[in-house]
């Protein structure tokens, strides 16, 4: 993948997660939002090589809510914290891998 291309994802995920935290303070009301609210607010992002983004994930040293691994529901997961305390989960189907 590019670096131009790298880095338009990123600023897309960005504004993805910046749009969806900006709903759920909008519906909380402007109140410090606890670390365990990220168990019930998150965001899933589906991306071909899940893999690269946990390596990526760990790399920039971010807080992991759950480590990556395979589920039943059909998904290879991983999900992170938001300096908001929001999860941000990324994830590729089992069945694209």
């Amino acid at each position: 993948m590019s670096d131009d291309l790298t880095a338009a994802s990123l600023r897309v995920r960005r504004a993805l997660v910046e749009a969806f935290a900006s709903y759920v303070r909008a519906r909380l009301g402007e109140r410090d939002i606890e670390p365990s609210e990220a168990e019930h607010a998150n965001l899933r992002v589906l991306v071909p090589d899940v893999d690269h983004h946990w390596e990526a994930a760990q790399e920039r040293g971010l807080r992991i809510v759950t480590p990556i691994g395979d589920h039943d529901y059909g998904l290879r997961d991983f999900t992170v914290a938001d300096p908001d305390g929001f999860g941000v989960r990324f994830g590729t189907w089992l069945h694209d891998l």
